[in-house]
């Protein structure tokens, strides 16, 4: 396992791979969430752009993001055993730890050549190239970056899981890790039509009927302490 620190190495070593690989498979963590989706439907669509075969192969996502261009057409990762095919190339997002990834060793078994992209600390590397970003709020964000230096046009429907993946990862431009870019990647999806205020309606304020229990429960189990200063609590 190599990992690269530099941003500008890691994107040309990036490149290079990319430049000699023809299939691409890219998977994210067990229970996806806007960041993993977002990073993988964007980078897989990036790749198509290139000319490369690519697929995105996942653990079951929230149905409110089959609207996203490429979301329909995401292998369920329970069915890799009974596929027949191999890639040149392995993409592991937001998850730089086998054990949060669904059958990892299915996946890595199928490539001859893996790189882990993410931004979360800790975790076991387990692939060929690992790229840490910790100061990154999203891989999203990373793979805006990545497309930027490649010198890549960031359409519509590029762009569109990118700000998903950003605005659902910062909470709404609202936690510590937002950054410059970050606000970049909103501006450019301002100019190109994309209404953040509905995306941050839909993947943030709308909740599921199995999140709401979640949240209901949690709030059942509240316990306090200290004369009401500190408090604590569990779901299962």
């Amino acid at each position: 396992m190599e990992r690269i620190e530099d941003f500008k190495e890691f994107v040309k070593r990036f490149k290079n791979i990319i430049d000699e690989s023809s299939t691409i498979v890219l998977t994210a963590h067990l229970d996806p969430d806007g960041d993993a989706i977002g990073s993988a439907l964007s980078l897989c669509l990036a790749l198509r752009k290139m000319g490369k075969k690519a697929d995105v192969v996942l653990d079951d996502i929230p149905k409110v993001f089959y609207e996203l261009e490429g979301a329909d057409e995401i292998i369920p990762v329970k069915k890799i055993r009974e596929m027949d095919k191999r890639y040149d190339l392995g993409i592991f997002l937001d998850s730089n730890d086998k054990k949060h990834i669904m059958m990892p060793d299915e996946i890595l078994k199928r490539v001859d050549k893996s790189i882990c992209i993410d931004h979360h600390i800790g975790g076991i590397p387990y692939t060929d190239i690992l790229y840490l970003e910790e100061e990154s709020p999203a891989v999203c964000e990373i793979v805006y970056k990545i497309l930027k230096e490649l010198k890549m046009e960031i359409p519509r429907n590029i762009m569109m899981p990118i700000i998903v993946g950003v605005i659902t990862d910062t909470g709404g431009f609202r936690y510590p890790e937002t950054s410059v870019t970050t606000f970049e990647i909103g501006k450019e999806a301002l100019k190109q039509g994309i209404a953040l205020y509905e995306i941050y309606e839909k993947y943030l304020c709308m909740k599921t009927m199995r999140a709401f229990e979640i949240q209901r429960k949690a709030i059942d189990r509240i316990k306090f302490y200290l004369d009401r200063k500190t408090c604590d609590n569990f779901c299962w």
